[in-house]
């Protein structure tokens, strides 16, 4: 496994080298180990704060997209979605696709797992009409009874009626430090 330095350096050119280049990109840096996630959260909604365009695309700083990572979403980004996500590859993470679910089943399913990694295009807009990223913890965890900024962020969204959408593609790399995807 890189370094820190160096993964946040690949994952950076893994942006750079996109076929269809994004306008706007936050990147979150959190150092693993230690209790970051509310840390992550308002790092990325201080960076939301400056974006002026319709897209927000996140993406954790020790992972890589795949250079047709946001071609592959076009089309999708052109619908009436809020929240579009695809599928890492080379992980054993779950593949799961909610198009055509209402949104009780997926609050309901966000309730009890997660199964929507942190990389996702979400408008802007939508973003901030929920407060953007959680960052209040009880007991360390998020509302929703999570420790994941971005977790929280996916039940705060589905909990609003926020649509997503998936494309069923392994278009990005999820990597990991000594911390795990966890249930």
């Amino acid at each position: 496994m890189p370094s820190r330095a160096a993964q946040l350096a690949e994952c950076i050119a893994s942006v750079a080298a996109q076929t269809v280049t994004p306008a706007a990109h936050l990147i979150s840096i959190s150092d693993p180990g230690t209790p970051n996630a509310r840390h992550a959260a308002q790092q990325r909604n201080a960076l939301l704060s400056a974006v002026t365009t319709t897209w927000v695309a996140a993406l954790d700083d020790d992972d890589l997209y795949r250079p047709s990572y946001f071609r592959d979403l076009a089309d999708t980004l052109g619908t009436d979605a809020d929240l579009v996500y695809s599928f890492p590859t080379a992980e054993p993470l779950p593949h799961v696709n909610v198009n055509g679910w209402s949104s009780q089943t997926l609050t309901s399913e966000l309730h009890s797992h997660n199964f929507i990694c942190a990389t996702v295009c979400v408008r802007a807009g939508v973003l901030r009409d929920v407060g953007g990223w959680p960052v209040d913890q009880e007991d360390g965890l998020f509302p929703g009874g999570t420790e994941f900024e971005d977790h929280a962020l996916l039940i705060r969204l589905a909990e609003a009626g926020a649509k997503f959408a998936c494309v069923p593609v392994e278009n990005w790399v999820y990597r990991h430090g000594p911390w795990r995807y966890r249930k």
